[in-house]
């Protein structure tokens, strides 16, 4: 059975998909930083969303902060069959002690109505904008999975719908036969900015940032005049942009896209990370690489990033990247990768040319790319199969929180890297909070990192038993 949990830590917080959230404190008189927060949830930092009636079976639940510091959660509620096996989107709200917030929607959950016959299911974190409304990403499809749309939903702060926002609080978008909407972020302005996909068979074969305004309305002064942004690659490309994933907004309003790539015309790997930055109005910015694009395509000590899961952007406007690289004995590693603003590598970013990599491990140092293995009682993985990155975040003083995922049996944890990109060892124990298997579930991984207002964090991820 699979489940999903919410820890706290001295941290911030850690969630687990479907049954689990964790919680990392901010640190309290006599705490560590790294440890578990057992204040928070049943006593031992952990919120079990299946016991609460949040999430069930295989579900993926997707988190966000509010300024108050209680977490939103999103996911899906199926019909049944009997109902024309439709998928409603439901939405919880916790406390700040990981209980149920019982004055948001009913008892705690809001449910948005799918109608028979149509699926409404998650799409990414949801946002909370600074007036306290929440917006929630979706796909819409039929159950017979032939069509997808883009679907945004608009919440109160009481968890009621707004009216206001779209039609009767949903706004809909159909630019492909299978719409696959990935992330959502907003803007300073209060625009709502999505990155989505057009599938065409198995995988998407271009990256598409929708905008709206803030009644739900596609924004015409972005785009050519439709409030929609099509990109397939650098010039000549048709097809190389396979997988979006993640979506910021840069202080000066650029919008950042990352995800992942496969193409053979290329020298170098076949599989890559893709980052594309946009100016305000849609257009490519030709101050990121010439051209608003970038590969980590080289070849050089596997240690390319592909599949670009997360984003983060420093508060000096450089991107921090996570992904994962592959190739040789090692199997594949978590891989965190930084960028200047005009998209060159930060040669700054992983000095040292063991980091905390294995002994032995090839590796480039002053590349600009941190590869996460081999750290006491291998928190990470490093197996066939496992060390993915999938989080990452920047907290108050600049440093990095990574999170991942991998193969079942192996013990996961949050990693947090100085600036320059060293491990950070006045956090956890060398530089790493474990979250261990308990009570006979076995953590697949972080999903999110999530940094409350007093540097607490709470991860999220699913977990079986």
């Amino acid at each position: 059975m699979k489940s999903g949990r919410v820890r706290r830590c001295h941290l911030a917080g850690v969630l687990l998909v479907a049954s689990a959230l964790v919680v990392v404190p901010a640190l309290p008189a006599g705490a560590a930083g790294g440890d578990l927060d057992t204040s928070y949830g049943g006593g031992d930092g952990i919120v079990d969303l299946e016991a609460l009636g949040l999430a069930n079976g295989s579900q993926t639940a997707f988190g966000a902060i509010q300024a108050d510091d209680k977490v939103i959660l999103s996911r899906f509620s199926s019909h049944g069959w009997a109902n024309g096996n439709g998928v409603d989107l439901v939405v919880a709200r916790l406390n700040t002690d990981g209980s149920v917030d019982t004055s948001f929607g009913t008892s705690g959950l809001a449910t948005i109505e799918a109608g028979s016959g149509i699926r409404l299911y998650p799409a990414g974190n949801p946002i909370v904008q600074p007036d306290g409304k929440i917006v929630v990403l979706a796909k819409r499809q039929n159950p017979s999975l032939t069509w997808s749309d883009v679907a945004v939903v608009r919440l109160n702060t009481d968890g009621s719908v707004d009216t206001s926002f779209g039609t009767s609080g949903l706004a809909t978008t159909d630019l492909y036969t299978r719409d696959i909407p990935a992330a959502v972020t907003i803007q300073a302005d209060g625009k709502i900015v999505v990155l989505s996909g057009d599938n065409v068979v198995t995988n998407s074969n271009k990256y598409v940032i929708l905008r709206y305004n803030s009644d739900g309305s596609l924004d015409t002064g972005f785009g050519g005049g439709d409030g929609v942004v099509e990109t397939a690659g650098p010039a000549g490309a048709t097809s190389d942009l396979r997988y979006p994933y993640s979506i910021a907004v840069k202080s000066d309003g650029k919008i950042v896209a990352v995800g992942g790539g496969y193409s053979k015309q290329y020298s170098g790997a076949n599989n890559f990370g893709v980052i594309v930055v946009y100016n305000t109005d849609g257009t490519l910015d030709t101050n990121f690489d010439s051209d608003g694009i970038v590969y980590t395509n080289w070849a050089s000590n596997n240690d390319n990033p592909k599949n670009l899961k997360d984003v983060a952007i420093q508060a000096d406007g450089k991107i921090v990247a996570v992904g994962y690289a592959s190739g040789g004995s090692l199997g594949s590693w978590q891989a965190v990768v930084r960028y200047n603003v005009d998209g060159t590598r930060d040669t700054s970013f992983n000095p040292e040319p063991d980091c905390l990599t294995p002994t032995g491990c090839a590796i480039n140092p002053s590349d600009g790319v941190v590869l996460l293995a081999g750290i006491p009682d291998n928190p990470l993985g490093v197996s066939i199969g496992g060390g993915r990155g999938e989080a990452v975040a920047i907290d108050g003083d600049g440093k990095i929180l990574v999170g991942g995922s991998g193969s079942s049996g192996n013990a996961w944890g949050v990693i947090r890297l100085d600036t320059a990109g060293n491990p950070d060892t006045t956090f956890g124990t060398g530089a790493v909070s474990a979250i261990d298997d308990f009570a006979s579930y076995d953590f697949w991984g972080i999903r999110d990192i999530l940094i409350q207002s007093d540097g607490g964090i709470i991860v999220y991820d699913q977990s079986h038993n």
